[in-house]
């Protein structure tokens, strides 16, 4: 990395700006470009701190002080990184906040997620009334998928339904209000209606466990 120096003092800067600054502040004019190192050398005699070996060489010649200097360089870097890596862990907890927040939000604009679910259960067992089997069927069912979503939300498999698949629309898709229930879950329909898939993303476990508690409660 190439710095700019201060012909005059010796001093580090990292940028023409910093040069300017640095010339206002001391009248200094005499700026070349080095790659000497960055350091963080403190005086002995008067705690300045001095960017490089040729800053405290100026400092010395100058001030007088023959105490030498601590090369507190390493310590530095050391606290640098440190704050740091605090800083992306606290920007990092900011931003997972910020994604619970914006589901939470998304959550809340959904208006009652559970008592379309309960009418969603309820039509399905006010059709199927004389027919309690099919209804425990169609119950047991859902619950399975959805429990199965919440135990293992990484697994693809659990979060895709072929719709035309016997099994499925025998006890689920043909009831009316079933297909309607695993979508206020999360599952969509996917281009061509082949599939009912709840992308990742889309995984809301306070959805889910609405969804299971409505099922456990259902009369």
């Amino acid at each position: 990395m190439v710095l700019l120096q201060c012909g005059d003092c010796g001093v580090l800067l990292k940028s023409p700006e910093e040069a300017q600054y640095h010339g206002k502040n001391t009248c200094h004019t005499n700026y070349l470009e080095t790659d000497e190192p960055m350091c963080y050398l403190v005086c002995n005699d008067c705690n300045k701190i001095c960017s490089c070996r040729t800053e405290s060489h100026f400092h010395e010649k100058r001030s007088g002080h023959t105490g030498g200097f601590q090369d507190k360089t390493a310590e530095v870097v050391e606290q640098k990184r440190r704050a740091r890596e605090e800083y992306n862990c606290q920007k990092g907890r900011q931003y997972l906040q910020m994604i619970l927040q914006a589901r939470r939000r998304q959550l809340l604009r959904m208006p009652s997620k559970a008592g379309q679910m309960k009418e969603c259960l309820e039509t399905i067992k006010q059709n199927h009334k004389d027919d309690e089997a099919k209804v425990k069927a169609a119950c047991s069912v859902l619950r399975r998928f959805v429990e199965n979503v919440r135990r293992y939300p990484d697994e693809e498999k659990f979060r895709k339904i072929r719709i035309s698949n016997a099994a499925f629309q025998e006890k689920v898709g043909s009831l009316l209000g079933g297909i309607e229930f695993l979508e206020l879950c999360g599952f969509e329909k996917t281009e061509g209606g082949e599939f009912l898939y709840m992308p990742r993303e889309k995984v809301y476990m306070e959805v889910l466990n609405s969804a299971e508690w409505e099922l456990r409660n259902i009369e």
